[in-house]
């Protein structure tokens, strides 16, 4: 795990440094852009595979994981096929006056490739995680974070506007899965396998497809429609400055949350089996709250008066955003790494009903502020998010049947940690009017 985590740290830090420089060279409106393409790509993309990806790290015996990858390539593909036959036929006046502020002929004709390449680089990076290989796939996020941040540099120097950023986008996913998969065919990972094999194992992981594609498409449109229903609706730049207030809560998760998925991928199928799983639940639920909570906070406290020094004037408002969204991100912090119990003990489908029911709450929420209260559509997502991750973590450690004093003692168990954030945050705050005088 700390290979792991230090090169997503590395990674990050990549990003993070040449942020301040893009929103410098780009504006809010193409931020807006490249949030609606990654939103309509993101959300095919997570279930082009129809999950068997996800099933790879699962599988007991090496040649049915093997299977499994093949498997993910053929659908990866077949569903790559259908949306550009999609895309041939609907006019792309159709789907620009439908994606409002995504518009460009140009940029539509990149959805295919995107999908392809996010899709692929989920393959590979779950069969690595079967092989417990952390410290290659930490690599491969620092070549990821480099040149796709390179490539937007460049690029939006360049003068490309808003199609630089989304190249850039679309860079991240090429590298790994082209890094990943030329390592992979050396190994030559598909050797031997018969496609008479291929039903059989599809049909032993029949669940993925049945339960976990439609909890990972719930999953994603609660998250992905809101922000195009932002950028379509028009309302501004709100859909840019959401792009960079998400990504600077999003900080925390993906250094410290996407390395514990990652662990609990390989570690609860055997926890489960050893009737240990809630044990480890609480193992989990304690590492994240005592890592992830108080940067959390303290990032909810400093941020409005941090942004405009660090991304420029006109992105005081992305600072915003990030107080009213600091508890959503609190919650799905502590909720992502572990939903992937319900996969882990067979129950996909309430997983889905669960995420069903957050994609109904997030584009109600967000459809009846844009109709009633505009001005406050980004306050009321977040709200919505709060509630959704409040009421699945709940649903989630009742399914596991852990005790809730358990889980209470592990939410606050290092609360001094996160107590020590909170006056950090305070003491920063208050210092901003000395800095800024002393600066002046």
């Amino acid at each position: 795990m700390s290979a792991l985590v230090s090169g997503t740290v590395v990674g990050q830090l990549i990003t993070a440094l040449t942020l301040p420089i893009l929103t410098r060279i780009y504006s809010p409106e193409d931020f807006a852009m490249l949030a609606a393409f990654n939103a309509i790509t993101s959300l095919v993309a997570i279930v082009a595979c129809l999950r068997y990806d996800i099933a790879i790290p699962f599988a007991e015996k090496e040649k049915e994981a093997r299977i499994l990858v093949a498997t993910s390539f053929i659908f990866a593909m077949m569903c790559v096929i259908l949306v550009t036959i999609i895309l041939s036929i609907i006019p792309s006046e159709w789907i620009i006056s439908i994606l409002g502020n995504f518009s460009g002929k140009a940029y539509i004709w990149l959805i295919p490739l995107a999908i392809l390449s996010l899709a692929s680089f989920s393959i590979v990076q779950n069969w690595y995680t079967r092989l417990k290989k952390f410290k290659f796939i930490a690599g491969i996020r620092v070549l990821q974070a480099s040149s796709a941040s390179g490539a937007q540099l460049i690029m939006g120097l360049s003068g490309l506007g808003p199609l630089g950023l989304i190249l850039g986008y679309l860079f991240n996913s090429i590298v790994g899965a082209f890094l990943m998969g030329v390592t992979m065919l050396r190994n030559k990972i598909t050797h031997g396998i018969k496609i008479s094999e291929f039903s059989g194992v599809a049909k032993n992981n029949k669940k993925f497809p049945m339960y976990s594609t439609w909890e990972a498409l719930f999953n994603s449109g609660a998250i992905q429609l809101p922000i195009l229903m932002i950028a379509s609706f028009g309302i501004g730049p709100e859909a840019g400055y959401l792009a960079i207030s998400m990504y600077m809560l999003q900080v925390p998760m993906v250094l410290v949350g996407n390395s514990v998925g990652q662990i609990y991928y390989s570690e609860a199928p055997k926890a489960h089996r050893e009737g240990l799983l809630s044990d480890f639940n609480i193992l989990m639920l304690k590492r994240l709250s005592t890592l992830g909570t108080g940067p959390l906070i303290f990032a909810g406290i400093i941020s409005p008066s941090i942004f405009v020094w660090i991304f420029g004037a006109e992105w005081e408002r992305a600072g915003q955003m990030v107080r009213f969204m600091t508890p959503w991100f609190i919650l799905q912090f502590m909720t992502s790494p572990l939903s992937l119990a319900f996969t882990t003990i067979g129950r996909q489908k309430l997983g889905s009903q669960l995420q069903a029911s957050g994609l109904l709450v997030r584009t109600g929420a967000v459809t009846a502020a844009a109709f009633l209260f505009p001005e406050f559509i980004v306050e009321v997502f977040a709200l919505s998010g709060a509630i959704f991750y409040g009421y699945y973590l709940i649903a989630l450690f009742r399914v596991v049947k852990t005790p809730w004093l358990s889980v209470l003692k592990a939410f606050i168990g290092n609360f001094w940690v996160t107590f020590i954030w909170l006056i950090f945050g305070v003491v920063v705050l208050l210092s901003f009017p000395f800095f800024k005088e002393l600066l002046i």
